[in-house]
């Protein structure tokens, strides 16, 4: 005879009420899903749609513990670069229309996680941790970004920039409490790995089927024709990142982003990551995922075209090698030295056959790249030197641009300075700027910090690369402003947090305390 298992033997447990409740829950919203998805068409249509098949879903979700926290973690690290927002205000031609009031898919899914808290489907810890250090040196920054929005050429474009470093720190205050424990750090990390894996795949897609996904919804800009003048593309309206190689126009791929510099910069921040999770980390599944994120975000990085792309990757693979090598001595199979030996060889041969273009890349627009950051930064010093203290505003470079311009380029096209330290400055002020640098600075050395004091190879390792991949990503933004784009402004905070949890779990175990 067949002794009955009951539902508490086998570990899944239904929350609460939802004992008997589910299973008609369930059948009822996805009847009433199939309803009304007859006579009724548009935004209002696909609204009543998503909202009502995930309340269909969430009774079966929630029946299993833990299932619903870590798939909305999931989510929401998979989500951190892709462009899902709602624009309260749009800026139409600004950066893609990425400067605006808005609500991400990011700050939804966070909301989602508090709700799941608060209705008990879901820990959380009940005092608020915040590290010191940044957010003493994010304060510093913030009162001079304050200070430049009340004193903004344009205050409502400044106003845009300075909600979006709120919504940013707020990002980074989630995730430094949420990420409390090795389930959900493995959560996270698998859900950055798999946003990789998007980003990526898109990229060759778009590389290879030129055309066939053009995500202007998602702030992409739109293609245009291109208007050539003494053999080289004028400056259109909208960036698109078009270029010359090998005396070609080549369209540049942009991912889910709104440019290929900014999916590059991605790229540098998220490569690293890969590298460490398929060196260090266990379980065939993290290892296939991050093996394929890592195939594929290197071809990635190579079709982005980006210059400073290349340059920050190698800088944050050559700088987490040295630190890792410092630790002492890399403990890696000896599979994975055959595989890497052999993907070395691989990637020699393709450097090889691929020299002219690569070449080509680094030489042909070189000069006019060069001469438009030159008068770009001679703008930026300018506004600097009449303006010190308060600079013209936060995110007010583009708008004010003409009235310090002496070579006459923003009669083409204005842009902002392509160097975020100099953008910082001249829109903030000297103080700003200073205090942005001292933050910049200070993430990074406390993100180390936190890496070295990791106890595993596998944590040290995953902590170590991360970092460096933000150190890259400053290399990049030497000649780019993508920090500037609320994505990636969040995404570095994510990082930021990411590293700081795995350091505090994976790390010495505190000190008692000693009882008065």
């Amino acid at each position: 005879m067949t002794t009955p298992i009951s539902i508490a033997q086998t570990g899944i447990r239904p929350a609460g009420s939802l004992r008997l409740f589910a299973p008609f829950a369930a059948g009822i919203l996805f009847a009433a899903v199939l309803c009304l998805g007859v006579g009724i068409d548009g935004p209002t249509k696909k609204l009543l749609l998503g909202a009502l098949g995930a309340a269909a879903l969430a009774p079966v979700v929630a029946w299993i513990p833990g299932l619903l926290q870590s798939s909305l973690l999931f989510a929401l690290a998979a989500t951190l670069s892709i462009s899902i927002k709602k624009h309260l205000v749009f800026v139409k031609g600004h950066l893609g229309g990425a400067i605006g009031l808005r609500i991400s898919i990011t700050e939804v899914l966070m909301c989602a996680l508090l709700v799941a808290a608060v209705a008990g489907l879901a820990s959380i810890r009940r005092r608020i941790r915040v590290d010191r250090t940044i957010a003493t040196a994010f304060a510093a920054y913030f009162v001079f970004a304050t200070l430049s929005v009340l004193g903004a050429a344009d205050v409502q474009l400044a106003f845009y920039e300075w909600t979006a470093l709120i919504q940013a720190f707020l990002v980074f205050i989630f995730l430094e409490n949420w990420l409390d424990r090795p389930a959900r750090l493995r959560v996270f990390a698998a859900g950055l790995l798999a946003g990789l894996i998007i980003q990526s795949a898109v990229t060759i897609i778009q590389q290879k089927k030129p055309g066939m996904l053009q995500l202007a919804f998602l702030g992409a800009a739109d293609d245009q024709e291109d208007r050539i003048i003494n053999g080289r593309v004028a400056l259109p309206d909208v960036d698109t990142g078009t270029t010359f190689v090998e005396g070609e126009v080549t369209h540049r791929p942009t991912g889910l982003l709104i440019h290929p510099n900014v999916l590059a910069l991605y790229l540098v921040l998220s490569i690293p990551v890969a590298a460490a999770a398929w060196l260090y980390l266990g379980g065939w599944h993290f290892q296939l995922l991050s093996l394929c994120a890592l195939a594929l975000g290197l071809i990635a990085i190579y079709m982005s075209l980006s210059r400073s792309g290349w340059a920050g990757l190698a800088g944050a693979l050559a700088l987490g090698g040295y630190f890792l090598r410092r630790r002492g001595k890399l403990r890696i199979s000896g599979l994975k030295r055959v595989l890497m030996a052999g993907a070395m060889a691989g990637l020699l041969v393709f450097l090889g056959l691929r020299a002219d273009r690569i070449y080509s890349r680094w030489k042909d627009t070189a000069g006019e790249a060069l001469d438009f950051r030159r008068d770009l930064t001679v703008i930026a010093w300018n506004m600097i030197a009449q303006h010190p203290l308060m600079g013209v505003g936060l995110n007010s470079f583009v708008s004010v641009s003409n009235r310090y311009d002496e070579a006459g380029m923003t009669r083409l096209k204005a842009f902002p300075v392509h160097n975020i330290f100099l953008l910082e400055t001249s829109e903030t002020g000297l103080p700003g700027g200073i205090a942005f640098i001292a933050l910049a600075g200070l993430m990074f050395a406390r993100c180390l910090r936190a890496a070295r004091s990791c106890r595993t190879s596998a944590s040290h390792a995953l902590a170590v690369l991360t970092t460096t991949g933000i150190f890259g990503f400053w290399i990049g933004e030497l000649s780019n402003f993508v920090y500037r784009v609320p994505i990636i402004t969040s995404l570095i905070w994510a990082h930021c947090a990411f590293i700081l949890a795995i350091g505090r779990i994976c790390g010495p175990p505190e000190a008692p305390k000693e009882e008065s």
